[in-house]
């Protein structure tokens, strides 16, 4: 660690709750974490078989190495607790309890899983082809613990790593690094809330220079933070479902947050044929429909029901509508795409007040609920509309 001494700027306690230790201006540099001593690609790549994703590198590095000896990470290594069984991956999808949960929640965690398990695939073929590799640079890990430990290591890379620019382009899923000290900061959605700083690699829109690319520094907020107060990290604007799926935890929900939002895939997709959904499919418009408590219906959505709601011959100025040609397709068409959404939120309430008891978790009982907020905020938004 770099530049400020941190024991002057804050305390830590546990499990996960950074305080500061005194008063600091705004936007002071907290601390700065050398390059190498980040875990990301760049640091790790080179000491591990090629053709792993920077999420596989770091999640096979902390199962090989968290629970032994690591010169470079060891320190670090040691504060990760050792299993996550209290992530909903582990509590709702292994144990069989995702009916309990929405659809579209049960869904985002069956993703998820499918993510985990791709790249289980893919580190056990490294492991087979490379063992070699592995195996001259590496303790190995019992094979018959390595895939649970693993799910543990993958699921602290998806909840504790942050954005951190390491390639050419922006948008590389490579992207981000797991760094020391900054995973102690809880989330917040509102207030003010610590940065890292740009880097000149992000300033300047391309790959950073360096090899092992470039430091790490955390900015404090940029209004001035209290003796005693949390230091806050925000994740990003995100729903409950996605708090919920990729973090294990939601925040209380309120009518018109505009974070709140419902996926309602499940619902839409039966209304097609399949000669619509290939032609969604070929232009890219079939799923991810998302409804949310602006109140909005996502512009893949309406795109899809006015389709949905097309005959043969007014099928071109449902195209011309994709190129900005036209607004809508007709009047009569708009009136009946906003009905199926309003048939679409009936649902959503429906099974809301159907779901599944007795509950008693309050975090599915917030997914519902920002589920039933978001459909009453819909309704109410349309309804004058269509009448």
């Amino acid at each position: 660690m770099e530049a400020l001494s941190l024991s002057k700027l804050a305390r830590f306690r546990m499990p996960d709750e950074a305080l500061c230790y005194r008063d600091i201006p705004p936007s002071t540099p907290l601390f700065t974490i050398k390059a190498s001593s980040l875990l990301n690609c760049r640091t790790l790549g080179p000491h591990y078989p090629p053709g792993l994703s920077a999420a596989q590198l770091v999640s096979l590095h902390l199962c090989v190495y968290r629970r032994m000896s690591d010169p470079i990470f060891g320190l670090y290594l040691a504060t990760l607790p050792c299993d996550f069984d209290t992530h909903p991956l582990t509590s709702y999808v292994e144990n069989g309890e995702s009916p309990s949960l929405p659809p579209s929640v049960s869904k985002s965690l069956l993703e998820l899983n499918g993510r985990f398990v791709k790249d289980w695939d893919q580190i056990a073929w490294g492991q087979r082809e490379q063992q070699t590799v592995l195996s001259s640079k590496h303790p190995i890990v019992d094979s018959e613990s390595f895939e649970g430990t693993l799910k543990s290591d993958f699921l602290w890379v998806n909840t504790r790593c942050v954005y951190h620019r390491l390639k050419k382009t922006r948008a590389d899923p490579d992207n981000f690094t797991l760094c020391p000290i900054l995973d102690f900061a809880n989330h917040t959605v509102s207030g003010p809330t610590a940065r890292p700083r740009l880097t000149e690699a992000e300033r300047n829109d391309a790959a950073p220079i360096a090899k092992l690319g470039e430091a790490l520094t955390l900015l404090s907020p940029t209004t001035p933070i209290c003796a005693g107060e949390q230091m806050y990290l925000t994740y990003g604007p995100h729903s409950n479902r996605r708090l919920f799926v990729e973090y294990g935890f939601v925040i209380p929900c309120s009518p018109g947050d505009p974070r709140a939002e419902v996926d309602v895939d499940d619902l839409v997709e039966p209304l097609f044929n399949d000669e619509k959904k290939r032609v969604l499919q070929d232009v890219e418009y079939w799923g991810d429909w998302i409804l949310d408590a602006g109140p909005a219906v996502s512009f893949r959505l309406i795109t899809a029901l006015r389709l949905l709601h097309c005959d043969t011959s007014s099928s071109v100025l449902w195209h011309d509508t994709l190129t900005g040609a036209r607004d809508i397709v007709s009047d009569d068409n708009e009136i009946a795409w906003k009905r199926t959404v309003l048939d679409v939120c009936t649902s959503i309430l429906e099974r809301a007040a159907k779901r599944p008891n007795p509950i008693g978790v309050d975090s599915v009982d917030s997914l519902w609920l920002e589920e039933e907020t978001v459909a009453q905020a819909i309704c109410d938004y349309l309804v004058n509309q269509i009448t």
